[in-house]
């Protein structure tokens, strides 16, 4: 659990808050580089998930999260490919 919210952090540094074009080109290496295998990605955002579904309970929010989760991972996904795909071609 620890090394999750670890993964979590440290991808969050690396590539959501601090985009470095250079080093998110080659996914592989950018990867290598943050320590993170491909298949600690679901684990990961299950883990964001599941979070914040408990925040969302405790502070009385409604609404179907999951739902909405599963559709913004679909789209984050779909945008992350078309990223990678646009850098991996410059």
């Amino acid at each position: 659990y620890e090394r999750l919210l670890a993964d979590l952090k440290k991808l969050r540094d690396k590539y959501l808050v601090h985009l470095d074009i250079k080093q998110t080109r080659n996914l592989e290496a950018f990867l290598k580089t943050l320590d993170i295998k491909r298949d600690k990605f679901k684990p990961l955002f299950d883990l964001l998930i599941r979070e914040t579904v408990q925040l969302a309970k405790h502070y009385g929010l409604r609404g179907d999260l999951r739902k909405s989760f599963q559709m913004g991972a679909i789209r984050v996904e779909q945008d992350f490919i078309t990223l990678y795909n646009s850098l991996s071609s410059i």
